[in-house]
Parts: structure tokens; sequence; C-alpha cells
């Protein structure tokens, strides 16, 4: 009998990893209600995905049992729209010993509150290879599919583009001083 691999999607609540998943592998049903613990899809090949209570009791609970999951690879989803999300991710991932993809998702969004050269310094430190996503609009979910079942090597993965630098000018404050005068005249 083949033991079941496991890729285990880990991620604070709301971070989307429901939403991830079903970009990811749109064939499956999903329930995006959180996992009690957690949840499992099948992908095939003896592969499945394992979503993750994003409740940090639950994690700790769930240690004991972690170290006998076969697992490769486990995704940590960050939602960069927000901060919490990345406390989480800092606080949670040095207590498994797994190989990492630390995955900023909901890029597309227009306020994001973690910058992704935050994400990155995390990824640098944890070892972690860095996908920047829009599990909505779908960009950059097809690069991390194909790593995720293996039809390309976690080597071959660019980096995600550093986003433009911005020049700061400094503005030059225009002075005027101002004589007040009456507004009706007696």
């Amino acid at each position: 009998m083949e033991r079941r691999e496991f890729i285990p999607f880990l991620g604070s609540k709301g971070s989307g990893k429901s939403s991830l998943i079903k970009a990811l592998f749109p064939q499956l049903e999903v329930d995006y209600s959180e996992p009690r613990f957690y949840r499992d899809y099948f992908v095939g090949e003896g592969r499945y995905v394992r979503e993750l209570s994003g409740s940090e009791e639950t994690i700790r609970f769930l240690l004991p049992a972690m170290s006998k999951w076969r697992v490769s690879k486990a995704v940590v989803v960050l939602d960069l729209s927000k901060k919490e999300s990345l406390s989480w991710a800092v606080g949670t991932m040095p207590l498994l010993g797994w190989e990492y993809l630390l995955v900023g998702n909901k890029a597309d969004l227009p306020e994001l509150e973690v910058k992704v050269e935050d994400v990155r310094s995390l990824a640098e430190r944890r070892g972690a290879k860095l996908f920047v996503v829009s599990a909505l609009t779908g960009e950059g979910t097809e690069v991390l599919r194909r790593v995720l079942v293996g039809e390309i090597p976690l080597e071959e993965v660019p980096k995600p583009p550093a986003p433009p630098r911005v020049e700061r000018v400094p503005a030059v404050a225009i002075r005027r001083d101002y004589l007040p005068s009456p507004l009706s005249a007696p």
C-alpha cells in the first residue's frame, strides 16, 4: 500500500487558502468554511492537499501527528492585505520542520498592508521559495501548481520580480506670507 503524500496549506483564517486551492486545482469541490482541524483534497498520483485550520492552537494540537505525515513541501499562505497574516507566519513556520513555499496571496488588491520586501525577507530567512499570486485573477498560480504536482523542480522557478523602485524627490515648499485684510469696510 502506497503512503499518501500531503501538501499542507497553512495560513491564518481569511488568508485565502481555500480560494488558492480552488485556483490551483479547479476540478476540486472546495469547501470555503474554515476546517476544524484539517481537510484533505485528492489531487492525483497519491497526492493530497491538506488544508489546515488557521488557528495557532489547532496547529500546536496537531504537532505530534504532523511528524507522521509524508510531506515534501508545505504551502504557507499570507494575505498581503493584512499585517496579522505575516505575524502568523513568523510565529508558526518555526514550529514545523518542513520545506516551505511562501505564497503572498491577494496581490491584486489595491491596498496591501504587507510589503513584498518583508515577505521576501521572511522567505530568505526560512529558506523558502516565494510566490506572489492572486487566487481571484489566477495571476502567478500556474507556476505554483506545476511546482506542487512535480512538473517543474523548485530550483527552476524564477524569483518574483521586485516591485518598481519609486524615486522620492523632495517637494519644494512654497512659502507665502499673507497680510490679513478685513472682509468689509466700515
